[in-house]
Formats: structure tokens, C-alpha cells, sequence
């Protein structure tokens, strides 16, 4: 039986390998171009800031309208126990 032995890799056939490896490896990373096109989409500072004073504007105009809520039902109340004394109905 005649075996051919199998010739060992030269050095140039292991180099061309390596390069072929790298090339694979860079053409699967990001480029500078591709990470700026990225960040486009992202919020700045300004856009977070103004996000925060709506934010920090419906909370107080939150407090303002359950004040206002509060004081309703207190009249709402006060209205009806009058309306009970008087035996009277107002028109809604």
C-alpha cells in the first residue's frame, strides 16, 4: 500500500491563511462611519433636558389640577348637605 505522506503547510500557505482570517474579521467590525450613523438616532443632552422640564412641568401641573380636584369635592359636598338642610335642588 502505497501511503502519500502529506506535505507540511508551508510558511507563505500560513501567512496567506492568516491574512485571509483578518480580512474576514475586519470586514465583520464597525467603522467610524458606521458607530456616527448609530449615534445619530440617540437622544442628546438637550432632547434628555427637555424631556425632564415636561416631565418636571406635568408634575406641577399635576399638584395644581388635584388641588383643584380636592376642592370640587369639597364644595360638591358642601352643596349637597346645603341642598339637604334647604330641601332644595340645584340644576346640574
Amino acid at each position: 500500500m502505497n501511503r502519500t505522506k502529506k506535505k507540511p503547510p508551508n510558511d507563505l500557505t500560513v501567512i496567506k491563511k492568516d491574512i485571509q482570517s483578518i480580512k474576514k474579521r475586519l470586514d465583520n467590525t464597525a467603522t467610524k462611519d458606521d458607530l456616527n450613523n448609530a449615534v445619530k438616532g440617540l437622544a442628546t443632552k438637550t432632547d434628555f433636558a427637555d424631556v425632564m422640564w415636561e416631565l418636571k412641568t406635568m408634575r406641577e401641573e399635576n399638584t395644581v389640577l388635584a388641588d383643584t380636584k380636592r376642592q370640587v369635592n369639597s364644595h360638591e359636598d358642601r352643596l349637597e348637605t346645603i341642598e339637604e338642610k334647604l330641601q332644595i335642588s340645584l340644576p346640574v
